[in-house]
């Protein structure tokens, strides 16, 4: 009979063992990105003071798979008791485990865009989209999703942060998320009343210096848009009525943020050395 001991000796769990250490490398790689290039764009004071504001949102739009997430890692844990008083080799498996709860690194970090749409495929498609071109940065939308399958809840897991006990009040967090945001993309190709209550959180905090709007094909001037929407809009608010134009103006600001603030930190880090 084989024994724990033994196991490591077979060629089939050498490579398995040899898979799981190379996919928690990626993991763990991809969460130091993700941490690297938030302290670039926020600043490690500001990225701590925002985190802290945050903290008590994030919780409250905690979903099934953050409970996994917690017993994956007690479940790590154990093993790594267990490898430590039986075979060493065994703490690769507790490894992959945790690498496993940091695979959504970006989930409680402060959203470098904000999505705010009505709950439609469309907005859905939009802000996946916004999410890939500005990954390592954060994006967080609360739109509603009626596939309730658990394969299109782990797909957005770590970018929506609906609140599924009503009792709270989802315009909290709302309101928390655009005060914390680099960029508002507000999506008005439908309009619904909890749109309206979300402009009147940005005029209520004079945020509209982060917002873009996407409107309807055709329909992107600001006398038109302010019509719509039954406010003036500021001069500096750009209007898109193509998604595709506006995920890349979104990418583009990104990637010209992140490479202009790490310049400045090498500035200082230069000036600091002489």
């Amino acid at each position: 009979m084989v024994t724990i001991h033994e196991y490591h000796e077979f060629l089939l769990v050498r490579i398995l063992m040899a898979v799981l250490l190379l996919d928690s490398m990626v993991h763990f790689i991809n969460v130091m990105r993700v941490a690297y290039t938030h302290n670039i764009v926020f600043g490690i004071a500001e990225l701590k003071r925002l985190r802290s504001i945050l903290r008590p949102y994030n919780n409250l739009a905690l979903s099934a798979l953050d409970q996994v997430r917690l017993v994956i890692a007690a479940t790590a844990v154990l093993i790594i008791f267990q490898a430590l008083v039986f075979d060493y080799w065994l703490l690769i498996i507790p490894l992959f485990l945790v690498s496993l709860t940091m695979i959504a690194a970006t989930k409680h970090m402060p959203p470098f865009v904000l999505v705010l749409a009505v709950s439609d495929p469309k907005a859905i498609h939009l802000a996946k989209k916004i999410e890939k071109r500005i990954y390592p940065l954060a994006m967080k939308e609360l739109l509603q999703v009626e596939d309730k399958s658990a394969h299109a809840d782990l797909l957005r897991y770590s970018t929506s942060s609906r609140i599924i006990n009503e009792a709270i009040d989802w315009k909290l967090l709302i309101e928390c998320y655009c005060i914390t945001s680099k960029i508002i993309v507000l999506d008005i190709r439908q309009i619904s009343p909890h749109v309206m209550e979300e402009l009147s959180i940005l005029d209520g905090h004079n945020l509209w210096n982060k917002v873009i709007i996407l409107s309807e094909k055709g329909r992107r001037s600001k006398q038109e848009t302010a019509i719509r929407l039954g406010r003036a809009i500021p001069d500096n608010v750009m209007i898109f009525d193509e998604p595709a134009e506006l995920e890349m103006h979104v990418s583009e600001r990104s990637k010209t943020l992140i490479k202009s603030r790490a310049a400045v930190i090498d500035f200082e880090r230069g000036r600091e050395a002489q």
